[in-house]
């Protein structure tokens, strides 16, 4: 009979639900968490900083312009929508985009 021996308590499976949680509460952690490749940077965290006011309710309006290939993207479109209804399954999100096309083909 083979017994295994711990030598430290899952530390691996702490530091993910650690994660989890943190991804939870803050739209940063939760970049990192669905794509860990994601990469920051003090513009994004600005851009972090007030879409979390956002879903607070401290801001209802905001523009967020910043240069192409900045990440704008990828924090406000892709990673804040899915963020923002986790927290709030009961919340509505409109997404508009200034070069939509007028008809879409199935």
């Amino acid at each position: 009979m083979t017994t295994l021996t711990l030598t430290r308590p899952y530390p691996p499976v702490a530091s993910e639900v650690r994660a989890a949680l943190a991804a939870r509460e803050r739209l940063l952690p939760f970049c990192q968490w669905v794509n860990p490749r994601f990469e920051l940077a003090p513009h994004l965290e600005a851009a972090a900083r007030e879409l979390e006011a956002v879903e607070r309710g401290d801001n209802d309006r905001l523009m967020i312009l910043m240069p192409p290939r900045h990440g704008k993207s990828e924090l406000v479109s892709r990673r804040f929508p899915p963020w923002l209804m986790g927290r709030d399954p009961s919340c509505r999100i409109q997404a508009l985009a200034l070069r939509a096309p007028t008809t879409i083909s199935a």
